[in-house]
């Protein structure tokens, strides 16, 4: 208990030194780096800002198709309230640990039990269908909006979840893009080495 209120004053100290000094610190930082870093810093900014949200562009692309295929399969299926159904599967697919499962699986098993086998493998069929057409196009969309291409989004996408979970999907990519950025600007020089003419 006593770490736990030593670190609440701490963090809350630095939060309200932090704010009102910030920019005096801005400034001393601004000091310390060279003046030729400057811009370049700014660039990278920029373009972490820009592709955050052609990220979350992406996602809506996916989540908007994932509600379409959803929905329209409903309505294939013949289930009530079809469109209000895929609307939640297709929002609860923001959520890429759980997403539409949250609303199938509980569903297909209910209807395992009370014995309507045909609607249970309908909406197996439809949901495994919905991963994997979001498992296929999720690196070529993401990888389209932030320029990359797809093997490295894909791979990112797989390490970020692994290493911070469902906030790796957006993490992943991300890092990839602000190496870019470092790169591009001249901060992190290439690694390929400029080939000498002969």
């Amino acid at each position: 208990f006593v770490n736990i209120l030593v670190i609440i004053v701490f963090v809350f100290l630095f939060s309200y030194f932090l704010t009102k000094d910030r920019d005096k610190i801005i400034q001393a930082v601004k000091r310390l780096v060279p003046e030729q870093f400057h811009e370049k810093v700014k660039s990278v900014q920029i373009e972490l800002i820009l592709s955050f949200f052609r990220l979350i562009k992406a996602q809506i692309i996916l989540v908007f198709i994932s509600t379409l295929i959803t929905v329209l399969g409903f309505y294939i299926l013949k289930v009530e309230y079809a469109l209000t159904l895929g609307i939640i599967c297709g929002v609860l697919d923001i959520m890429p640990l759980f997403g539409p499962s949250l609303i199938f699986i509980p569903w297909i098993i209910y209807l395992l039990v009370v014995g309507n086998i045909n609607l249970a493998i309908g909406l197996l069929v439809l949901y495994i269908i919905v991963l994997g057409s979001r498992q296929m196009l999720q690196a070529k969309i993401v990888g389209q909006n932030l320029g990359i291409d797809p093997l490295l989004t894909l791979l990112s996408i797989y390490l970020g979840i692994n290493l911070f979970g469902w906030k790796g999907l957006f993490i992943g990519p991300l890092v990839v893009v602000v190496v870019r950025a470092l790169i591009h600007s001249g901060i992190i020089p290439p690694i390929s080495k400029p080939t000498k003419k002969v």
